[in-house]
């Protein structure tokens, strides 16, 4: 019974293997290379659009760490040169974009560096009991009828306070994503340079 167990979790974990090569799929043509300089690493990423769909899908990039940017080279020549406006998104296991939509509306002839940040609001609120001076006049008493004991209650005021706080981090990734280049055109390539800093 236990070598049966034992063979169908191997068969699952062959199954699981084989299902997550297959979500490295491609759309389009993609030349993928990585290169280290310390703690720098450059992932370059060479693309072509498939000429029925003008999209390129290609997963399993890997990334461990921040993104300190992305740079953007679309083909010189006016055959290959990207439509205008073409999108690029980069999606980790979650199906977040880590280039936090700033991949939109390249353009079809220049070289563009972007710089993925998180940025939001925070608002905080925070309740205190304020320290004040109480005239003893401002208590109320109650009589205890078990103890005949006296009891003298000070009442403070609550202060709250609403707080907000710009918030503007770098964006870090820890998963093996996927790029997406949309509406470039059939047949029609570029570049992608993304510059990432392991901890």
């Amino acid at each position: 019974m236990k070598s049966l167990i034992q063979t169908f979790l191997a068969a699952l974990a062959i199954l699981a293997i084989v299902s997550s090569a297959s979500a490295a799929t491609t759309s389009g043509t993609t030349t993928y290379t990585e290169r280290s300089l310390g703690n720098l690493t450059i992932i370059d990423i060479d693309w072509l659009s498939e000429s029925a769909t003008s999209t390129v899908v290609k997963g399993d990039i890997p990334i461990s760490g921040r993104i300190s940017q992305i740079v953007f080279y679309p083909d010189q020549a006016d055959a290959t040169s990207p439509t205008a406006n073409y999108d690029v998104t980069l999606l980790d296991d979650l199906g977040v974009d880590v280039m936090q939509a700033l991949g939109a509306d390249r353009s079809q002839a220049d070289s563009e560096i972007i710089i993925p940040r998180v940025s939001f609001d925070f608002t905080d609120t925070i309740s205190k009991a304020e320290q004040v001076v109480v005239d003893i006049g401002a208590t109320s008493s109650s009589v205890n009828a078990a103890s005949g004991i006296t009891t003298n209650t000070l009442t403070y005021p609550v202060v709250v306070t609403t707080v907000t706080r710009a918030v503007d981090e770098p964006v870090y990734c820890w998963s093996d994503c996927t790029l997406y280049v949309t509406a470039a055109g059939a047949a029609k390539g570029g570049a992608i340079r993304l510059y990432v800093v392991r901890p």
